[in-house]
């Protein structure tokens, strides 16, 4: 539980708040990237990555069965990481901040 003290100091901290500016511009930098990312990495072989992921896993004792796996691609960008496994015929999600 927050002592009274502690929480009164918590409201005067929040009453002293001001706000500066009406509008908040937020740079997604990997938005820009996003537009060529695939032209800079064009030479990344993604589907060695992902064999070499897939052994790692089986090895490591995962039943790897691609109807009974999902596969979540963070940061996925273009999804040219996710196309090996769609290829594969897992079931990919690919998730990313970038337009």
């Amino acid at each position: 539980m927050i002592s009274s003290g502690v929480s009164s100091g918590i409201a005067q901290s929040f009453a002293q708040f001001t706000v500066i500016h009406s509008t908040v511009t937020i740079i997604k930098p990997f938005s820009l990237l996003a537009k060529v990312y695939d032209t800079i990495f064009a030479d990344v072989e993604y589907d060695e990555w992902a064999e070499f992921i897939l052994q790692y896993l089986e090895k490591a004792g995962f039943n790897l069965e691609p109807t009974k796996v999902r596969v979540l691609d963070l940061a996925c960008g273009t999804a040219s990481s996710s196309a090996p496994y769609l290829e594969r015929g897992f079931k990919v999600v690919g998730v990313d901040m970038s337009k």
